[in-house]
């Protein structure tokens, strides 16, 4: 584990059921790096930072570590992550048995696919970078 300080001022933080389960899935399959991962001594996550390049998501697990700060509830989201080989990062997902919900396709931002993690997150991988999108004239 290398010690990571992100130098943004926004990150997406997920909550699972089965945290465990999801960090395996982002690392193997999404191809992010575990960073720090605090977890208690039944599993449950209480704090585990994945990094990809320079950014990073936060997952938890859905359990209350302490009285003093309840649990949150959240529903399924959506991150997007910039990736250099849109097809390569898809044919790596698909031969391990990822669910694809959206095959490679090329559109106004970009190529991008999309994946469903176990807990119905989607995980968007494509060329597309915020703050790089021109929109296209009106006609």
């Amino acid at each position: 584990m290398t010690t990571r300080v992100s130098t943004s001022s926004l990150w997406p933080v997920i909550r699972y059921d089965n945290a465990a389960a999801a960090i395996e899935w982002i690392t193997t399959v999404a191809g992010f790096e575990a960073g720090l991962v605090i977890a208690d001594a039944a599993g449950n996550v209480e704090h585990a930072e994945l990094w990809y390049g320079d950014g990073v998501v936060v997952v938890m697990s859905r359990a209350e570590f302490r009285p003093d700060k309840p649990v949150l509830t959240s529903g399924p989201g959506m991150i997007e992550v910039t990736v250099p080989d849109v097809r390569a990062h898809h044919a790596h997902a698909v031969s391990l048995g990822a669910e694809v919900v959206q095959p490679v396709l090329d559109g106004v931002a970009g190529l991008s696919f999309v994946l469903r993690d176990a807990e119905g997150n989607l995980w968007v991988f494509g060329t597309y970078r915020p703050g790089s999108f021109v929109a296209p004239e009106a006609a």
